[in-house]
């Protein structure tokens, strides 16, 4: 399901645990340049059929701000990135090193 703004994802039931998943891609991709869709799912206790939703729905929030690198299997910011949330670099360290 595609969503087009983050205030219909903050909206939605579980959408406060989905913001902070699409905040922690964004942080990821700001501060570390990558992720994987494993680490995204550890760190939030949800399937890796979940995070391959959040990553699409971030996708489609910030068209063109990353890519699947087939051979890392990383989703890997791109030369066009912008974010869509402002997390700053103390806040990513709060979320503590990777799982």
């Amino acid at each position: 399901m595609a969503f087009d703004s983050l205030e219909h994802i903050s909206s939605r039931r579980h959408g406060p645990a989905a913001t902070e998943r699409l905040r922690w891609i964004d942080g990821a991709l700001r501060w570390e340049g990558r992720f994987r869709r494993p680490e995204l799912a550890q760190r939030f206790s949800v399937s890796v059929s979940q995070a391959s939703q959040d990553v699409a729905t971030y996708a489609n929030l910030a068209p063109g701000s990353l890519a699947l690198n087939h051979r890392t299997k990383a989703y890997e910011a791109t030369r066009s990135f912008a974010p869509i949330f402002q997390v700053s670099f103390a806040e990513w360290l709060r979320y503590g090193p990777p799982p």
